[in-house]
Parts: C-alpha cells; sequence; structure tokens
C-alpha cells in the first residue's frame, strides 16, 4: 500500500472497490495517530469519531476523522484533528479539488450542467452543485503568482483592446458587457510564447462609465513595480488608436504602435471584398484586373512598410479616378468612409513610424481577445454570470502567469 499513500486520491482512484480501500488506509493513519506517543505528549484526548463524505469524480467517499479535545490554560480548550495524508478536501468542504478542476474543464469547454451531472455516478454531483462552483463570488481582485525574476529584456510590452460579450450581472440579466482588456508582458520566447505575461481585465455595462485613465495608469504602473521588478526598461504600448491608449503611450513615454490588425480591418472594409459581388468589387475590381494585386493589399503593405503617404496618395488618385475617369457611381456613406479612413491614418501617423523597428514584434491583442472573453468561455445556449467568466478566467490562468481584475 505504499504506493497508495503516495499520490492523491483522485490520481488512484478508479472504482468502488479502491474508494473503500482509501477509506480503510485513511481510517489506518488515523488509528495510527490515535495510539501514537506523539498523541499523548500533545495531550490531545479523543473526543468523537466523526463521518465525512468527501465527492470524487469516481463517486462518493465515506472517511473516518477522530476529533481531539486539546486542553490549554485557565481551563480552555479547543478541539483539534490530526493532519491525515490522505486528506485532500479543506474543512468544511464536501468536494475534492481535482473534482472541481474537472468541472470547471467542461464548463468551459461547453458542456451544460445536466450533461456534467450524467457524466459522473449517480447522486455524486447535482445541477446546483455546479452552479455553487462555478457561480462562486470571489472577492479577490488578483491572482499574482511567485514567478522568477527575469532580469533580461529591454522592453516592457503594454497590448490595449477593448470588447464586446454579453455577461450577466447581479440581476442575472443578459446585458452587453465592455471588455477593456491590457496584456503586459516582457516579449516572446523562442516558441512565441508571452514572457511573464500579467493579464488587467476591466469589465463594466457598456455604457457606464469605464475607469478613467489617470486611474489606469495608476494601476499600470503599480503593476509594472510590483510584478517586473526595479530593472529600468523601455515601455511599448500597441492599440487601436483610441485616444486614452494613446495618452498612457504619452504619460509612460512609451513607444506607440498601431496595432496592425485594426488597420487591416479598416482597409479591408474601405476597399475588399471576398467575392465578386457588393459595391467594393463593383468599385475596385478593375485596380486588381490592370495591377495583378488587390487594392487592399497594395495599400496595406505601403502602410506597414512605413509609406503611408504613398498608401494615402494612392487612395486619393484611385478614388478621384473612379469618379472621374470611370464614372461609376459611389454613394455617399463609401465617401464618408473613406475619409474616416484618412483622418483615422493620419491621426495615428506617430504610431506607424514604428512598424518594423527592432522593438515592434507585432501586436496580439485581437488574438488574446478571442482567447480570453470570446472563444474560451462560450456556451451554445446561455451566457456566463460575471463570478462564473472571472473564475473560469482564473481556473485557466497558467502558472507563470497573472491576473488582475479592475
Amino acid at each position: 500500500m505504499e504506493k497508495l499513500k503516495k499520490i492523491s486520491i483522485n490520481d488512484y482512484i478508479k472504482n468502488v472497490n479502491v474508494l473503500d480501500l482509501y477509506a480503510k488506509e485513511h481510517l489506518k493513519e488515523e488509528i495510527k495517530f490515535r495510539d501514537s506517543i506523539e498523541r499523548k505528549n500533545k495531550k490531545l484526548v479523543v473526543k468523537d469519531y466523526l463521518k465525512r463524505h468527501y465527492k470524487t469524480e469516481y463517486g462518493i467517499i465515506q472517511i473516518t476523522k477522530i476529533r481531539y479535545k486539546q486542553i490549554l490554560k485557565n481551563n480552555r480548550f479547543k478541539y483539534v484533528y490530526f493532519d491525515n495524508k490522505f486528506d485532500t478536501v479543506s474543512k468544511f468542504k464536501s468536494i475534492c479539488s481535482n473534482f472541481k478542476n474537472k468541472i470547471f474543464e467542461l464548463v468551459a469547454s461547453g458542456s451544460d450542467y445536466r450533461s456534467i451531472v450524467k457524466m459522473f455516478p449517480k447522486n455524486t454531483i447535482s445541477i446546483g452543485t455546479i452552479s455553487g462552483i462555478i457561480n462562486k463570488k470571489n472577492d479577490q481582485n488578483s491572482k499574482i503568482n511567485n514567478i522568477e525574476s527575469i532580469d533580461n529584456g529591454d522592453y516592457i510590452y503594454i497590448e490595449i483592446d477593448d470588447s464586446y460579450s454579453s455577461i450577466k450581472w447581479k440581476n442575472h440579466k443578459k446585458v452587453k458587457t465592455t471588455n477593456r482588456l491590457i496584456v503586459m508582458h516582457l516579449g516572446l520566447d523562442s516558441n512565441k510564447k508571452m514572457i511573464k505575461k500579467t493579464i488587467v481585465l476591466e469589465q463594466k455595462i457598456t455604457g457606464k462609465s469605464m475607469l478613467k485613465t489617470s486611474e489606469i495608469l495608476t494601476k499600470i504602473r503599480r503593476i509594472i513595480a510590483n510584478v517586473y521588478g526595479d530593472k529600468k526598461r523601455k515601455i511599448v504600448v500597441y492599440g487601436d488608436g483610441a485616444n486614452f491608449i494613446k495618452v498612457i503611450a504619452k504619460e509612460l513615454k512609451a513607444k506607440y504602435i498601431l496595432d496592425r490588425f485594426h488597420v487591416l480591418k479598416a482597409i479591408k472594409n474601405l476597399v475588399g471584398f471576398k467575392s465578386n459581388r457588393g459595391l467594393n468589387f463593383q468599385l475596385f475590381n478593375w485596380y486588381k484586373s490592370k495591377n495583378g494585386t488587390n487594392l487592399w493589399l497594395k495599400i496595406y503593405d505601403l502602410i506597414c512598410k512605413n509609406k503611408y503617404k504613398q498608401a494615402i496618395k494612392l487612395l486619393k488618385n484611385i478614388f478621384n479616378y473612379i469618379q472621374e475617369k470611370l464614372g461609376l457611381w459611389m454613394p455617399d456613406s463609401k465617401k464618408w468612409e473613406y475619409f474616416r479612413f484618412l483622418d483615422y491614418i493620419q491621426n495615428n501617423t506617430f504610431g506607424l513610424v514604428n512598424y518594423d523597428k527592432d522593438f515592434d514584434i507585432g501586436s496580439h491583442t485581437e488574438t488574446l481577445i478571442r482567447q480570453i472573453t470570446k472563444s474560451k468561455f462560450t456556451k451554445k445556449s446561455s451566457v456566463f454570470g460575471i463570478y462564473s467568466f472571472r473564475n473560469l478566467l482564473s481556473f485557466r490562468l497558467n502558472s507563470n502567469e497573472n491576473l488582475v481584475f479592475l
């Protein structure tokens, strides 16, 4: 039985017989301590024998705990228990931690509560129990792992973006929620994984005020000090062009880089097309026939090569050519979209000049948005409550990552 004692219950249990075997081994340890000199030296008096039930993914196990009475000064006493190596459940809890992790994994993968109940032995768990595990309010606003200090790396990267999703808040009503995501790291390792990643997430019902930029700056500076140490590093900020992100970059004296994803999205919306129909196809297909490449690809390539002035000039020539030479009809909405794109580029030129510099490792904000606030936690016919969402996100956190809720 020596092997059984060295591993946790859920690593070993495979059937009811082993559940019984585990209970017997647990009791042996309890009795061994009861009859030991150690117990007598601590002046522990047997009070009673208590039955406890543990829920595991393999069924329910009943174990026996011996409660002791410890005499203190002034005729006072307290009840204590033997620290049994087989105990895998905290005091006042009934579900093994491995079982809870299994439930989190199933819920995060999209399994509904009723299906999860049917996966385990009868009466092991209920829909209400699952709901209690997932929806438990956690007042802890951060999860900072003890990551070994890293001295290499000359830059701290800060990537910021907003997304929207449906989440149930305190009144259990599904509402549109703004997710402001800030991801900080020290760059990428050889496997393109972020080094010492810290996820910062602010969530508010859409329409309600988010934190002020000054408050966000205070939080960022505090995280830099607490997580990334005293080493002086340059800062690089990636964003979609929102004013508050540019203010953050300015206040941190950071290099600002406009997120390529948002640039590409704006270009494709303006001049791109997926099929041989639609307004953009009618207006811009001739360019591909004449030049052998899509107009959106040409514009994007120029911008990425820090030739945004040439890109703007090309666009102006194209739009003038379409209206004056080709005589194609262009709605006012497309004209306004064109002017908005020009403003977008011209208002973010200082975020374009840093493309392909040695510190430009590429933005990951949109991928992170999908991973953190969308695809990982999608249920087919319903949405998560705010506490469920945060619990699942905390559960999926890797051991080398940090998480902070604002």
